[in-house]
């Protein structure tokens, strides 16, 4: 446009001169004269090329250039609207990524040049790499997506084009390269033109066999019910997930997940939309009953059951509800090498932010994959579903709904008790008396009507004799012992040779990895006798009880326990896979604090099929009761044991001494474990102030520590669990049991001088409905329902960890700052301004 106005400009003139020679020189009549005024005319029009030269010129030097700095995940849409966007000649539009960026000074340079940027904030590292690299007060930035920056962003002079937004939000080449025609217009030519957004559905349910997607379950459901094949008593999956999910580049993923349950089985819809709408309208019938048996949610990793509506919605479907992982921020490639699995900003987003909506299962299922476009040779991502992952699911989906449907008296429930080293005395979990619940258990058991061998109650005392005699890992050091529990007829014994078969089926890497570390199977020597393996436990008709197996022998064994490194050995996959293959469990119950199967060797998050957590749990659902204050650890049996969290109270406790200090470091110390876990950058600041406060309390002279680091956090923990008993003097917490008298006036004396603004009556009520709760919430769990999701911690420094009975979640932002956050965004702040000033 502008050359055209310089050439315009330029040529005018000319024409004018030639046109008005002619009336200057007719007034004379001599022949000398009209020859000359007709080569001036001439000159003047030889002039009008000449300008349309120098505007043609002007135009190369003035070519304007508009970058695009996107997701990669938005790479085959974006760069199809580029080639296809029809800009005036000097006009270009490039997209970039930040991986091009950083990878490539020509990229980097190209994008610099940009006159003006179209940038996606909704990802702040973005936002982050934009400002570090450019002087954004000379620069044209138009934002597309949004975060809670909004407002900042504007004030530094991004500009939030309403049109330009839409264009983003409903995204499609066709839009895409509407918004590109936008900006165009706006910035460099008023004649370029474009066309308005096409509005894409963003709220509805969706079948890859349907015309168009549907706007109400009814209208659904009676279209899929008259489909061929249609059957009736079929489970019925709901698939959530935001609308991007319906774009043509990921599209092909939804399609092959609906397919694929089809042809497993199950009935199914793609419900997407903002997952508030969606809860809302989608997931009931117009009765008011919701239509699925369970969800698998692509979504509810922003918006969270903080959100008052969105808890009532989930706690009415009363539905399990799987996490499925859409990788973002890795390729599947580096996923499947990566051993920490996924980016710890990633975690924070897709695992953690889900938990407070009561997600179960985190599960990674698809992703993106690079690929150079044969035309332009730069880089896009397509996305893809990682088959194997799916197929893992896939069975477990099944048994949850099992649950469900399966009358209890059918039901078979493994429940493993941690012997956490071999020996008599070495049967327990995290405050909580096992035996004395296992009572509860089993009375509840026997009411709900699952079939529990014995006609009279089993009381606590028969329970631990029963165990003492048949439920104990032994030693190779006592073959006597071993030869002792085998006269018992509930021992199991697993021949060697049909654990080996089991061994073949099993993923390569995983079955490498035990080689290496325990040798072949027949030279296993832990827990065998004559070419079988021995596998300890009691049965009480469909009930097993059973100590989970030790992951070795050695002088420590409690080093073993958190191994990141040591492979399970053949008996302890032996015993997990006769859990399957023989017994056929519907559901497991690791109880109490803590097992050892989420602690095996594999990926930090997001596992893979090889990881030994994985390939041990098969398809058996797991519910985990679970200490409300030992969250740090806790996170550890939901991310990589496929745990349903069912948190129980600790003992009660007497006032006195040092036990607020003593909570107060074993709560940073949780902390700690959570942020380590999810890569969180306070993870540094949080370790300065355990050891801050272990040198403060004494407790590096009385463990006569050296020096204090990482390596001792879990000698300290040890340290700490046996103090604190000091200060229970009413016994270990007995599951399902809620503290009555002394014990609980004691109790809310105690929290109520920790938070004296707290009602009293108010937490002696949450305590007294914890106990109800705790078995309630499990048989839910064993129903195959929703776990409601609430806050973790030690009571006594945050009360509304009670009443238990929740699935407990490790992160609550309605609590940030930590002081570990603060000093870290301070130190943040103060390197921002060191480096403004150099």
């Amino acid at each position: 446009m502008h050359s055209i106005c310089f050439f315009l400009l330029s040529a005018l003139p000319c024409l004018f001169v030639a046109h008005a020679i002619p009336k200057e020189l007719g007034k004379g009549k001599s022949l000398c004269g009209q020859t000359s005024h007709m080569k001036l005319k001439t000159r003047a029009l030889l002039m009008i090329p000449a300008c349309l030269a120098i505007a043609l010129c002007c135009e190369v030097c003035h070519a304007k250039q508009i970058g695009l700095l996107i997701l990669d995940s938005d790479t085959l849409i974006v760069s199809q609207a580029v080639q296809e966007a029809d800009l005036p000649k000097g006009t270009t539009a490039s997209f970039f990524t930040r991986e091009m960026l950083e990878g490539s000074q020509k990229s980097l340079s190209s994008f610099l040049g940009s006159d003006v940027m179209v940038v996606d904030v909704m990802d702040t590292r973005l936002v982050e790499y934009l400002e570090k690299n450019v002087d954004i007060s000379k620069k044209r930035i138009y934002a597309v997506r949004g975060s809670n920056t909004n407002e900042q962003l504007q004030k530094r002079g991004y500009i939030f084009d309403d049109e330009i937004r839409e264009f983003y939000h409903h995204m499609s080449d066709k839009n895409v390269r509407n918004l590109i025609l936008r900006v165009a217009h706006l910035e460099f030519d008023r004649f370029i033109l474009y066309e308005k957004v096409e509005i894409l559905p963003v709220l509805g349910l969706y079948h890859p066999d349907a015309s168009a997607p549907f706007s109400d379950p009814d209208s659904y459901l009676a279209w899929y019910r008259n489909r061929p094949g249609f059957q009736p008593n079929a489970p019925f999956v709901a698939v959530m997930g935001l609308s991007r999910l319906m774009g043509k580049d990921q599209i092909s993923q939804v399609d092959y997940v609906i397919r694929r349950l089809e042809q497993a089985g199950f009935s199914t819809v793609m419900a997407f939309g903002w997952d508030p709408e969606v809860l809302k309208k989608l997931m009931k019938d117009r009765s008011g009953r919701p239509y699925m048996d369970i969800i698998l949610a692509f979504s509810l990793k922003f918006q969270s059951a903080l959100d008052k509506s969105v808890a009532a919605n989930l706690r009415d479907l009363n539905v399990p509800i799987f996490n499925l992982l859409n990788l973002q921020f890795s390729t599947i490639s580096n996923w499947k090498k990566d051993p920490a699995g996924i980016p710890p900003l990633e975690v924070g987003w897709a695992i953690a932010n889900p938990e407070l909506s009561g997600l179960i299962e985190p599960s990674v299922v698809s992703g993106k994959e690079k690929q150079v476009n044969e035309e332009t040779r730069q880089t896009i991502y397509l996305h893809k579903t990682i088959e194997e992952n799916l197929e893992l699911i896939i069975p477990r989906v099944k048994k949850w709904v099992q649950l469900q449907r399966k009358p209890n008296d059918q039901k078979k429930v493994v429940i493993l008790f941690y012997n956490h080293s071999p020996g008599k005395q070495n049967i327990g979990a995290g405050y909580l008396n096992v035996f004395a619940s296992l009572e509860q258990i089993m009375a509840r058991l026997r009411k709900e009507g699952y079939t529990v061998g014995s006609r009279d109650d089993l009381t606590s005392e028969t329970l631990k004799e029963l165990v003492l005699r048949s439920g104990r890992n032994i030693g190779n050091w006592a073959p006597g012992e071993l030869d002792d529990m085998l006269r018992n007829e509930s021992i199991v014994r697993l021949p060697v040779e049909t654990y080996r078969t089991w061994f073949a089926a099993l993923p390569e890497d995983f079955r490498k990895a035990v080689l290496e570390q325990w040798g072949e199977v027949e030279k296993s020597d832990m827990m065998t006798r004559n070419g079988e393996f021995i596998i300890p436990g009691i049965m009480l008709g469909n009930v097993m009880l059973m100590p989970e197996p030790s992951r070795g022998w050695s002088d420590d064994p409690e080093k073993l326990y958190h191994s990141p490194t040591l492979y399970p050995h053949h008996q302890y996959n032996a015993a997990y896979l006769w859990m399957k293959h023989i017994f056929e469990a519907d559901a497991m119950i690791h109880l109490g604090t803590h097992a050892t199967h989420e602690w095996l060797p594999g990926k930090q998050a997001g596992l893979s099929t090889s990881c030994p957590p994985d390939v041990l749990i098969t398809d058996i659902p797991n519910i985990y009761p679970y200490l409300v204050d030992a969250v740090g650890e806790g996170i550890q049996a939901k991310r990589r044991g496929r745990g349903v969290i069912v948190d129980y109270l600790i003992p009660p406790v007497k006032e006195g001494g040092l036990y607020q200090e003593y909570s107060k470091l074993s709560d940073i110390i949780s902390q700690y474990n959570v942020s380590v876990g999810s890569g969180a950058q306070t993870s540094a600041a949080k370790l300065e102030e355990i050891m801050d406060m272990i040198r403060k309390l004494g407790i590096d002279k009385d463990l006569s520590l050296v020096t204090i680091g990482e390596e001792q956090i879990e000698q300290v923990e040890r340290y700490l669990a046996e103090v604190r008993e000091n200060f229970m003097p009413y016994g270990l917490h007995t599951f399902g049991v809620s503290p009555v008298g002394e014990a609980l006036s004691e109790t809310v004396r105690f929290i109520l001088k920790m938070h004296p603004e707290r009602d009293g009556q108010d937490v002696s009520k949450r305590l007294a409905e914890s106990g109800e709760k705790e078995l309630n919430r499990f048989i839910a769990g064993l129903n195959g329902r929703y776990v409601p999701p609430g806050q973790g911690n030690d009571p006594f420094r945050t009360p509304d960890a009670i009443p238990t009975g929740k699935n407990f979640y490790g992160f609550d932002p309605t609590k940030i700052p930590s002081k570990a956050a603060y000093k870290f965004g301070v130190k943040a702040a103060e390197d921002i301004i060191e480096r403004a000033l150099k």
